[in-house]
């Protein structure tokens, strides 16, 4: 069985540090690492365009706190 690497990223309203933390982990980490962005906001359109266009996987929810 072979272990898939995962990176959760959460964030609230930041897109512009979400693509510099994207482009920084696609630099540093191997091709086949899991990475999904956990977004406590589902008005933060930028940021769900950000995860959109780089196939990566998100949730987007109400703001309800991080440790939901």
């Amino acid at each position: 069985m072979v272990s898939i690497p995962g990176i959760a990223i959460v964030t609230y309203n930041r897109p512009d540090y979400l693509r510099k933390c994207l482009d920084a982990i696609f630099e540093k980490t191997i091709d086949n690492s899991k990475i999904l962005v956990v977004c406590d906001s589902d008005k933060d359109l930028e940021t769900i365009k950000v995860c959109q266009d780089r196939g990566i996987d998100f949730i987007a929810s109400t703001n309800r706190g991080v440790v939901w």
